[in-house]
């Protein structure tokens, strides 16, 4: 049975032993993983190795219970992990089959026939198994028996509650970009490849660049304060997504004004940065209506980025 479905920044082509191992889906990188995932690594620097993040792809709720989209892309997992210095991070390949694995089948021909760490360093809710059966009394348990040392991460409060990958979904789902924000200890943001449009923003006098859909969660619609980034330079801008009523278009877009940048970007890959939602979708019935509020979704704009 083939578990393993990719390598993903390892610094080696073999699996090293890790030190210490991360366990999680760690969907978003917000900042109770992030607390996590610093653990695992000043654990594994203590110890003189390294810190594996050991999580799956794909997410098991697209397996389990389709459709799911994550938070966070693959590809910005692996960059967010990179960026807090762990050594490595390996996925799973979550199938049918590996959801069936028994909770100490999934320690035994999992974590000790491929790892064999000294500390393994889990979050709060951590479960694991069949019908995330296992719980973190079973990990102690097991570990005791491995003389494998388990650390349990508390979570981290915000606003009053522990904070969770859910309330990061929810934010998502309101528009809530300062909590999003916040939540994750960094700017929202995804990158896709710029595509062709009804050329409609032109027209009116503010083009727009036209999004393939990200597949990861993407905020309400509405439209969004936000900075585009292109060639690792930030230009400031304003996003649309969801449907475009005053064209009575149904289908649900993604495309970004960007302000004082007039090129072809057909084809390239740009990342938007997401700072405030500015206000939901209006149908205007009259076009200098719609231009009009452009115009002040704008200003708008760019005065949320001076403050």
């Amino acid at each position: 049975m083939a578990f393993f479905s990719t390598f993903d920044y390892l610094p080696q082509s073999s699996l090293l032993s890790p030190k210490v191992l991360a366990l999680g889906n760690f969907d978003g990188i917000h900042l109770g993983h992030q607390n996590l995932l610093m653990r695992a690594n000043a654990e594994a620097q203590k110890l003189g190795g390294i810190s594996f993040v050991l999580s799956f792809f794909p997410h098991p709720l697209e397996v389990l219970r389709p459709p799911h989209e994550k938070v966070l892309s693959l590809e910005d997992q692996i960059q967010e992990i990179k960026n807090l210095g762990l050594g490595g991070i390996v996925h799973l390949n979550f199938t049918k089959d590996l959801s069936q694995l028994s909770p100490v089948d999934f320690l035994e021909k999992i974590i000790a026939t491929h790892f064999s760490p000294e500390v393994i360093v889990v979050g709060f809710n951590f479960k694991f198994g069949f019908q995330r059966q296992g719980g973190l009394d079973l990990l102690k348990s097991w570990g005791q028996k491995k003389n494998i040392k388990i650390h349990i991460v508390d979570p981290i409060q915000l606003d009053g509650e522990p904070l969770s990958t859910s309330r990061i979904r929810s934010a998502l789902d309101k528009g809530d970009m300062d909590f999003v924000n916040r939540g994750l200890n960094r700017i929202y943001s995804f990158e896709s490849e710029v595509v062709e449009g009804a050329q409609r923003g032109r027209d009116l006098g503010f083009p727009t660049a036209n999004f393939k859909w990200p597949g990861i969660k993407v905020p309400k619609d509405g439209v969004y304060a936000t900075q585009a980034i292109i060639r690792n330079n930030g230009f400031p801008s304003v996003t649309h997504i969801g449907p475009k009523p005053s064209f009575n278009e149904a289908d649900k877009i993604i495309e970004t004004h960007i302000i004082g940048f007039n090129q072809n970007l057909y084809g390239k890959k740009i990342r938007i940065l997401f700072y405030q939602k500015i206000r939901d979708p209006i149908k205007f019935n009259l076009i200098d209506d719609l231009k009009k509020q452009i115009a002040k979704d704008i200003e708008t704009a760019l005065y949320i980025r001076k403050i």
